[in-house]
């Protein structure tokens, strides 16, 4: 059987009362990324593109910060 994932507020050790915590606020603190991974290296020059194009996209408050984070370790994309 596959454990729960803890939510954010659990993570944090915060705990709300519960007439502030609602639905809202347990799925937004509940959420998780998970990335899958194919096993072929990007063609040339995509890479470039998709940073590029990354970079150049709209943010709130016209602010443009980002990361890119490139996993080339096979290891390291394996889930757990």
């Amino acid at each position: 059987m596959q454990e729960r994932i803890k939510s954010r507020l659990e993570l944090e050790g915060i705990e709300l009362t519960s007439d502030l915590l609602n639905q809202t606020i347990s799925g937004l603190t509940a959420h998780e990324s998970v990335r899958g991974f194919l096993p072929k290296q990007l063609p040339e020059g995509a890479l470039q593109a998709i940073t590029t194009s990354a970079r150049s996209a709209p943010t709130s408050s016209n602010l443009q910060a980002y990361s890119i984070i490139l996993v080339k370790d096979e290891q390291r994309k394996r889930p757990d």
